[in-house]
């Protein structure tokens, strides 16, 4: 009786997120103390399957859910005779978070001040009303602006420009919105810029902007264009559409979406100075660069109080937050207990290693959070890394832990910050998309990028001097599908060679 009491009493209070959260902490804590861990030890760890249970059961929002954690890690900390000042000062990326600010304050500006939907629209108006056309520029659109600003804007700029001009143009933006989402979700990896979790890698083991464009922009291209034409094949966009509609995309104008000139010029200016500092500064240029262009958009835009509350500042209390709680467990020696439990069981066998790692990182950042993730194999990776005869893997293992904790993006509708924003918009402007619409495209896109990224990582450890032979013929073999699936390699040719001839005819007759 009694036992069955106290049954029902657990079913009840583990249906709650905090209960479950408590419970499996002091659960934690009770195994490592039975397994002869110190107090401090078996308390860190405690705090940090808390903090983890709290932030995927979303009891709180992320930020709160690592300031809880960081809070009672302070306490730890302070107990077991660790000065807080050198703590805190030692365990938080302060470049990290200063890149962030002023990356998300720059990229409110481009948003804000209509400079993003001024250049979709003047985009779109190349497309002349066709709705093929429309597509493939959209895709293009938010892959390149990928390489300049974070994608979480962009997703944003991408669907609603999608949702006002298949409106205009009185045609499906279903299939818009899902190519938007899908192509955002891939493209993440491609520049430092692009998403979180690469800044917060960059910015923490100095990683510059070449990095990215020389060992992670290639593949993700490749794969950008077969998402391109996965989605493509399972929701194509209409095919044609009324010829009015058509000329009133020509003739939109998009000063429409300007609401003042001043914050338009300021706008540009700052993306292009930000621009110009990933190429060409280092780190410590680039935060003064990203600072004072941050404060430049501040100092002149009407509603500066509009652009601060853009910022993300969850995430940025999380990543705060998460650094303290990462650094507990650093301090107190548990990473390099994981380091070596990890080494111990691949041993000096690198291709094991790369697979222990990738395939639970792939499904932890699709199913769970992938910021989370990243901020604790950082510094693991870190600890292997020191190990002797792994420093000539520094560079792959950053590749590996970017390349897993983004492509996980599209296994579900939850599974990134894009397919939510898009999503919601797409809702807000009563065009909703279903699961089971959105799984239509994932359970296809999902395993072949899983696959590829694998593969492509295998190839960096056995046939480098290979890789760039092979990337540039699968762009080409993507593109040359992509063409034949869209408007036919036959009808492409006889296009060009009419063009051509009509040319020269002209040149011709001016002789």
């Amino acid at each position: 009786m009694y036992i069955n009491t106290l049954k029902n009493t657990l079913k009840y209070v583990l249906r709650f997120p905090l209960a479950k959260a408590i419970t499996g902490s002091a659960i934690t804590a009770i195994l490592c103390m039975q397994l002869g861990f110190p107090w401090n030890m078996s308390l860190t760890l405690a705090v940090f399957v808390l903090t983890v249970i709290l932030v995927i059961s979303e009891a709180f929002s992320r930020g709160t859910s690592a300031l809880i954690g960081s809070s009672i890690m302070l306490i730890i900390m302070y107990l077991s005779g660790y000065d807080l000042i050198e703590f805190v000062s030692s365990s938080i990326e302060i470049e990290t978070i200063l890149i962030l600010i002023g990356i998300m304050l720059i990229a409110a500006a481009g948003f804000k001040s209509g400079f993003l939907y001024f250049i979709g629209i003047k985009l779109a108006k190349i497309s002349k009303g066709n709705p093929i056309r429309l597509y493939v520029i959209l895709a293009i659109f938010v892959y390149i602006l990928g390489y300049f600003l974070n994608y979480e804007t962009i997703v944003a700029v991408g669907v609603s420009l999608a949702i006002a001009i298949c409106s205009v143009m009185g045609i499906n933006p279903r299939p818009y919105i899902l190519m938007t989402i899908f192509v955002v979700n891939i493209a993440v990896s491609t520049a430092l810029i692009s998403c979180v979790p690469n800044i917060v890698v960059a910015a923490t083991v100095k990683l510059d902007y070449g990095f990215f464009i020389a060992n992670l922009a290639p593949i993700t291209l490749v794969m950008v264009l077969i998402v391109f034409y996965i989605t493509h094949s399972v929701m194509p966009p209409s095919k044609s559409v009324d010829p009015l509609r058509a000329l009133a995309v020509v003739d939109m104008n998009p000063w429409l979406f300007v609401r003042s000139k001043l914050e338009f010029a300021i706008s540009f200016a700052s993306l292009a100075g930000f621009i110009l500092g990933l190429l060409l500064l280092r780190t410590h240029g680039l935060i003064i660069a990203t600072v004072l262009f941050a404060a430049l958009v501040l100092a002149t835009f009407r509603r500066a109080d509009e652009l601060l509350r853009d910022i993300d500042w969850d995430t940025i209390i999380f990543i705060m937050s998460f650094y303290l709680i990462v650094g507990g467990v650093a301090k107190l020696g548990i990473l390099n207990m994981l380091a070596e439990g990890l080494l111990g069981l691949a041993g000096s066998n690198i291709f094991l290693l790369l697979t222990v790692l990738y395939w639970p990182a792939l499904f932890i950042s699709g199913l769970l959070e992938d910021l989370l993730y990243v901020l604790l194999l950082i510094p693991m990776l870190s600890q292997i890394l020191l190990q002797p005869g792994f420093e000539i893997y520094r560079e792959f293992f950053w590749i590996l832990l970017i390349l897993s904790c983004n492509v996980g993006g599209v296994m579900t509708t939850y599974s990134s910050p894009y397919n939510l924003i898009g999503l919601a918009i797409a809702k807000r402007a009563g065009e909703e998309i279903s699961s089971k619409t959105f799984h239509k495209i994932s359970k296809r896109a999902f395993p072949i990028v899983s696959v590829i990224t694998y593969a492509y990582l295998v190839a960096l450890l056995y046939f480098r001097e290979y890789i760039g032979i092979g990337i540039a013929l699968a762009i080409i073999t993507m593109v040359l599908v992509i063409v034949h699936r869209l408007v036919g390699i036959s009808r492409l040719l006889r296009s060009i060679i009419s063009e051509t001839v009509r040319i020269l005819k002209k040149r011709v007759i001016k002789i």
